[in-house]
């Protein structure tokens, strides 16, 4: 029996990781993204402490982070 290989397209897609314990009412403890295409991992930014920040600061910065990525997903061609 022959196999066929079927090239697929996979689009990149970005994880937005929220480190906090399970409790309902846990502050968030840090955050972290990663940007993948199918199984390879493009780019990611170190999990980075929130503790102390306001909702503000922690929206700036994953601003930021998200921005980073982008340009590394445009560098890898997506």
């Amino acid at each position: 029996m022959e196999k066929l290989a079927v090239p697929v397209e996979f689009p990149a897609i970005g994880l937005l990781y929220l480190y906090r314990e399970a409790r309902k009412d846990a502050h968030l403890h840090a955050v972290a993204v990663t940007v993948w295409r199918g199984p390879d991992k493009l780019a990611e930014t170190e999990p980075i402490p929130c503790m102390g920040m306001t909702n503000g600061q922690v929206k700036s910065y994953l601003h930021k982070g998200f921005g980073n990525v982008e340009g590394a997903i445009r560098h890898h061609g997506v």
